[in-house]
């Protein structure tokens, strides 16, 4: 009966699926030292820009993919890739470029509800620490507006300052309502900071979360990135060699349930981390492998395992999803890699290296641009069920008066109408919100008004009595459903024995309806239950323990694998490994039973081995021990390393550094969830080094006595030593004649182990210069200063004193004052080594200078 108007609804599909295209703001890139690609081509081109920069990077096109401005964090070039004119130092005049070695330095983010506006935020690199500025926020406003359309710097809105003591992650994701969420980590404590952006513009105050803290080096050195998923509802960053996801709440900005990824040091630190485009798949990447984690219907601990090497030793760095679907990696050079199938589970994601090439006047380094950030558009969708009654005529309006571009299917443009059949009318319009324009579709479905009155009744058992009965209406399409005690609902729940009823009306064929459900119940209801071990190693017998009601007459059990038992308490014996399905079925007579269901994991034994690459190594150095095998039942691996160190990882790889000799025994205990522990052990041998010492420094005359030095460790007997002196010469005894550092190298068999040492003899002919003096007030060697030798007159005479920062502390022309007594401005120096110079002629002889150490002791 209802009355659709032909050939309009397809008009109006096409215009309503045409706010679902692409946004384009992403289509071009710009890094590294000149480089770009433009995706508005298939395939993408490489462009030449004006960008010099190590890593942070943001670009921004406007919504059809057509450049509109890129920075590096501290300039800004416009589409035509000059140098605003206002784009010059972000950070401060004074300050210089402090995002150029920063991971995620720069981002640009549209500013909500002014159009034509736009954030850049530049966060401090590592290198800034010394100008303090590391881990400074600071954020510019461009308008382009200015300079003809190209853009420019608003006055007073560049380099303002909004947090400090962060790391080198920052990134932005739209939010629920209109705004953006900037995402930025605490250096100062182990949480993250979440700015919301709004038309009212920054909040003061961040979104704080916790974080798991990284490992390895502290979180201020980290060179590491986060991303957010396309889907907006998680988020992975990499620190060190952590490798976190996170829960992201688009609505609140808040970031819940850590899950680790990777916390076992892969070679190399990680840097780089990316989502797949749907969202199933987390790549993260060292400068030497490129790891894949699986997220698809996984638990934690499955997502962990799911740790894939994709690449290895391809020089990847920084991640980035591409408009065309792929993951493109920096390859510092001039091409970059690329994932082609980033959804694909392993090596079916297809990594193919140097898969695009740059311009050969540009290359990429270790950064890919910041993500470009962009304003969701809402999408809003009612439905309205209207009647005509007894009229002839209804009138249809759409539920936002205030919005603009009405268009209902069957072309009608006003917001109100009258309509005379039923039918389905659906009205598309658009609302201008406070930052963007939301979408809206209006459907109204209007039926005919003759109307007709059915009941029904069931009657309804349950076999026991605690059985609850689900009640429906006989029909699902209706309208206004009420039940008899004012709840609402096509479906609801019962335990109770009694009269029930619901009554609707179905619009669509006019008719009243009630339908009515007789429930009863004849017994009590029973419940039964079993415990057992979830986990059991192949070839023992496992134990079910029935903790059932007393009120079961009978049992019955199916263990899973073709085998059933009615005993009570049964005792079962796996002959196979797997998972099964124990079924435990009680009956209380014909009428009522119950049943209940647990999954126990049979394991089987397993053998392992482990490798030690390499056997033999010099102290110091470090081996890799290798347990290939994976397994689910593998609960952890124990390792000591024969040198009084150990480690506990779920790894099969670690890597550890000896700073003892001899032979030294290895194990690796193996724990399993059910199985026995297996323990295995080999060793490995730690060559010394060869011990060398020269001495302290000393001086001498030139042209005077020759000085022997040599190595003050006689050689072993037995060992092979070999030597060699800075000189050329392969003795281990040395005479020297004239001043100057001299190095010593010792090397052993039968691995070539290496030691050094040096001594420094300084030039000393007619000055008696002290190396300790000790200013404590107690008449002896409170001063330094040096003296003549055999009282020879000294006619020429300069003294300067420095600290270790270059900062000169004494100065004097007198050869016969009284020296430095280890004071600076008043204040007594901290005991140490200080750095002199001196410049001195001895009775008219030529001018003879002198740098050394002296040592000041209080």
């Amino acid at each position: 009966m209802i009355k659709l108007i032909p050939g309009t609804f397809c008009l109006w599909w096409l215009l309503l699926s045409a706010q679902g295209t692409r946004a384009q703001e992403d289509n071009v890139w710009v890094f590294g030292d000149r480089a770009g690609i433009d995706f508005n081509s298939k395939p993408p081109r490489a462009i030449q820009t004006s960008i010099s920069t190590k890593e942070g990077s943001a670009v921004i096109c406007d919504n059809k993919g057509q450049l509109l401005f890129y920075t590096d964090g501290y300039t800004v070039w416009n589409r035509d890739h000059d140098t605003m004119p206002n784009g010059m130092a972000l950070t401060g005049p004074d300050v210089g470029n402090i995002t150029n070695s920063c991971t995620q330095g720069t981002i640009i983010i549209p500013a909500p509800g002014k159009a034509g506006r736009y954030f850049i935020f530049s966060l401090g690199d590592m290198e800034a620490e010394e100008k303090g500025y590391f881990g400074k926020l600071l954020y510019s406003m461009v308008d382009m507006g200015l300079d003809g359309g190209r853009g420019d710097i608003l006055p007073g809105q560049k380099g303002l300052l909004l947090d400090s003591l962060l790391t080198e992650h920052m990134m932005a994701v739209s939010g629920s309502d209109c705004n953006v969420w900037l995402v930025v980590v605490s250096r100062a404590r182990n949480e993250f900071k979440v700015y919301n952006i709004s038309a009212n513009g920054i909040a003061a105050q961040p979104v704080l979360s916790p974080r798991i803290p990284g490992q390895g080096n502290t979180d201020g050195n980290a060179a590491s990135s986060i991303d957010i998923a396309p889907n907006r509802s998680k988020l992975v960053i990499t620190q060190e060699s952590n490798v976190v996801l996170y829960d992201f709440d688009v609505v609140s900005g808040q970031l819940s349930r850590p899950i680790v990824l990777d916390d076992r040091g892969p070679t190399g630190s990680y840097y780089g981390a990316c989502f797949s485009p749907k969202s199933s798949k987390v790549y993260a990447s060292t400068s030497v492998v490129l790891n894949q984690f699986d997220l698809e219907g996984k638990d934690s601990l499955s997502m962990a395992l799911s740790r894939t090497e994709i690449a290895y030793n391809t020089g990847v760095h920084a991640l980035k999803r591409a408009p065309d679907g792929k993951i493109y990696t920096s390859g510092n050079g001039t091409y970059l890699n690329a994932i082609n199938q980033p959804d694909s589970a392993g090596s079916a994601c297809d990594f193919t290296f140097r898969s695009l090439a740059l311009l050969p006047s540009s290359r990429s380094r270790l950064g890919l641009p910041n993500a470009a950030t962009i304003i969701k558009e809402r999408h809003f969708h009612s439905r309205n069920n209207d009647t005509l009654s007894c009229k002839d005529t209804l009138s249809l309006t759409a539920r936002q008066p205030e919005g603009n571009n009405y268009l209902w299917n069957d072309g009608y443009n006003q917001k109100n109408r009258l309509v005379t059949q039923p039918g389905i009318y659906r009205v598309q319009y658009r609302v201008n919100s406070p930052c963007m324009v939301d979408h809206h579709v209006d459907t109204f479905i209007v039926y005919p008004f003759e109307r007709k009155r059915i009941t029904t009744l069931d009657t309804l058992y349950g076999h026991c009595q605690a059985d609850t009965q689900l009640l429906r209406a006989k029909n699902l399409w209706g309208m206004d459903y009420t039940w008899q005690d004012g709840t609402g609902g096509i479906m609801r729940q019962v335990k109770q024995r009694g009269l029930y009823w619901v009554k609707y009306i179905l619009d669509s064929i006019c008719e009243d309806h009630i339908d009515s459900f007789h429930v009863r119940y004849p017994v009590s209801d029973p419940k039964v239950s079993f415990r057992a071990d979830t986990f059991v190693c192949q070839g023992n017998s496992l134990r079910f323990i029935n903790t059932s009601a007393n009120s079961f007459a009978t049992y019955s059990w199916s263990f899973g694998d073709d085998h059933i038992s009615a005993a009570a308490n049964p005792v079962h014996l796996y002959r196979d490994t797997g998972h099964f399905s124990v079924i435990l079925a009680g009956k209380i007579n014909d009428a009522c039973s119950d049943t209940a269901m647990q999954t126990v994991v049979i394991d089987a034994p397993v053998q392992l081995a482990f490798t030690a690459q390499p056997q033999q190594i010099c102290n110091g150095g470090s081996v890799h021990f290798t347990q290939p095998l994976h397994t689910p039942a593998l609960s952890g691996l124990w390792w000591t390393f024969g040198d009084g160190q150990a480690m506990f990882t779920m790894q099969g790889t670690v890597q550890h550094a000896y700073d003892v000799a001899g032979t030294l025994p290895i194990t690796m205990t193996a724990r399993f969830r059910a199985c026995p522990e297996i323990t295995i052990t080999d060793s490995i041998r730690v060559y010394p080094l060869p011990n060398v010492d020269l001495g302290t420094d000393t001086s001498l005359c030139p042209g005077r006595q020759a000085l022997v030095v040599k190595n003050r460790f006689p050689q072993p007997e037995g060992a092979s030593w070999q030597y060699r002196w800075n000189t050329g010469d392969t003795t281990p005894v040395l005479r020297i004649s004239q001043s100057g550092r001299y190095e010593l190298t010792s090397t052993s068999a039968p691995l070539a182990c290496r030691n050094m040492a040096s001594i420094m003899v300084n030039k000393s002919c007619y000055l008696d210069i002290p190396n300790v003096f000790t200013p404590n007030g107690d008449g002896i060697n409170d001063f330094f200063l040096p003296r003549p030798i055999s009282g020879q007159e000294i006619n020429r005479f300069r003294i300067k004193i420095f600290n270790r920062q270059g900062q000169l502390l004494y100065e004097s022309l007198d050869a016969a004052g009284q020296g430095w007594d280890g004071r600076f401005g008043g204040n007594n120096q901290p005991a140490g080594v200080y750095m002199y110079q001196i410049e001195a002629a001895i009775q008219g002889g030529n001018l003879e200078q002198y740098s050394g150490n002296i040592t000041l002791i209080r």
